[in-house]
């Protein structure tokens, strides 16, 4: 019996120890994340807040049109480079970039890796997206909220474009090698909230070995995705 108790001690001591460990180790992992993210956002604020590359030309002429008439918006897009996938309609939280909202995934334009081959560029897509949700058309117009301790986002700011008025903020969410960055419009319209968010993805250049690739054209791949936007529009505005 003595015996039994000696290990049953012995047991909790064990797991108190490993349970300690576990907790410092979990919030020492999250503590470096939040940092990096923090510097990556930091970063994306001062050099690259809506950067667009002036040298790369692009001629919508030839771009093909999308023409959504339950939604009321047109845009344009270049299908010999880019992709588009349509939305099956069905409500989730994929129709923003960061929301506690349920809303309608309506669309999303995709600019492949081949965009920019031979580099740690990853991929890049225009997301449009509606909720009518109350709470949703509330918030709207609101920075990003926080929704976990891996991401970090970025006051709001507006911008007019084809006489739409959106809500812009800038959003970074890094992990496991991956980067990305996200720039959300949001507009309401006809008490709906419609958002229309550029995300550029890649991972960390650092972690490939030299000489094996080159680092991505950030304002490269984020120039075609803001092209795209500029040719948003409602219809019958």
């Amino acid at each position: 019996m003595e015996k039994l108790s000696y290990f049953l001690i012995g047991a909790i001591v064990v797991i108190l120890a490993f349970g300690g460990w576990a907790v410092h180790y979990y919030r020492s992992q999250n503590s470096s994340i939040n940092k990096a993210n923090q510097l990556a956002l930091n970063n994306y604020q001062a050099t690259s807040t809506l950067p667009v590359d002036s040298s790369v030309q692009y001629n919508q002429q030839n771009w093909t049109a999308y023409d959504n008439a339950q939604y009321g918006f047109t845009l344009k897009y270049p299908a010999d480079i880019a992709l588009i996938k349509l939305g099956d309609g069905s409500l989730s939280y994929d129709w923003e970039s960061f929301t506690d909202f349920q809303g309608v995934k309506i669309a999303q334009v995709f600019i492949p890796q081949s965009f920019e081959p031979n580099t740690n560029f990853s991929g890049a897509w225009v997301n449009i997206g509606q909720s009518s949700n109350p709470q949703a058309v509330a918030n709207c117009l609101n920075p990003y909220p926080n929704p976990s301790a891996f991401s970090e986002q970025a006051a709001t700011t507006s911008q007019t474009i084809n006489n739409i008025v959106f809500s812009v903020s800038l959003g970074v969410d890094a992990g496991n090698n991956n980067t990305y960055k996200f720039t959300g419009y949001r507009t309401i319209r006809n008490n709906q909230c419609f958002a229309v968010n550029l995300v550029v993805h890649y991972s960390n250049f650092q972690n490939y070995p030299q000489g094996v690739i080159q680092e991505f054209n950030y304002n490269k791949a984020y120039s075609l995705l803001n092209e795209i936007l500029q040719t948003f529009t409602f219809i019958n505005i």
